[in-house]
């Protein structure tokens, strides 16, 4: 009865979750109280630190706040655990060879640096390079704990593997629909083959050093190709 209570919450809270953080970052209000704040420039960059760090609130805390706290489950139960770190980091190696050349060419496609970088200010600091970094892992930490943590787990034990990963994938992909269809199709065969990695590790730090990679990747490639932006010495 646990696991199915279990289960049920974490599609929940991830539904509902989404919603929430995607109503928020599109609220053209909110929006523009950033920019009488810090000027229509500077606003660009707090504006997506602020709106990672709602991701971070919605995806990661909340979670953890019903499904460790309340729930009977510890951290472990969801992937955050110290094991299996050689297996971890070849497939994190292995994959990141891949993903970084990827990123390297497809960067350079105009569709691509239409939608990225994520932050639109024309000349970036060694700050906002730092703070963009540091935000992108905070919330990608969330991101996955949701996902691969504990999405994944819950379902794994109230329902099985095959079924857990179905619907895992599919909300992914789900979450994806905002940026395109690319990165919609895209998200379900990588949503796949994190969901199996984590599952065969039992942690979710393969599909974090992952994401992390292809985001920042993504991100720096985008900022050395954009013919409009350019980053201070």
């Amino acid at each position: 009865m646990i696991n199915h209570l279990e289960s049920i919450l974490a599609i929940s809270l991830t539904t509902v979750g989404f919603i929430c953080f995607y109503f928020i970052i599109h609220s053209e209000k909110l929006r523009q109280k950033f920019v009488s704040r810090y000027g229509e420039d500077s606003s660009l960059s707090y504006w997506f630190y602020f709106r990672r760090s709602i991701g971070m609130f919605l995806f990661g805390i909340v979670l953890l706040l019903v499904n460790v706290v309340w729930l009977p489950y510890q951290l472990s139960d969801y992937g955050v655990a110290s094991q299996n770190w050689v297996t971890t980091l070849i497939w994190t190696f292995g994959l990141s060879a891949i993903i970084i050349p990827m990123n390297a060419f497809a960067s350079r496609n105009p569709k691509n640096l239409i939608q990225y970088p994520e932050i639109r200010t024309q000349i970036w600091t060694k700050n906002i390079l730092f703070w963009s970094a540091i935000t992108w892992i905070g919330y990608l930490l969330a991101y996955e704990f949701m996902f691969r943590g504990v999405l994944l787990f819950a379902c794994e034990r109230a329902m099985g593997v095959e079924l857990a990963i179905t619907i895992n994938v599919a909300i992914y992909a789900f979450f994806h629909i905002h940026k395109g269809l690319r990165e919609a199709i895209g998200a379900i065969p990588l949503g796949v083959v994190l969901c199996l990695l984590t599952l065969k590790t039992g942690t979710i730090w393969i599909a974090f050093f992952v994401h992390v990679v292809l985001s920042l990747s993504n991100e720096w490639f985008s900022l050395k190709y954009h013919p409009k932006i350019r980053v201070l010495r």
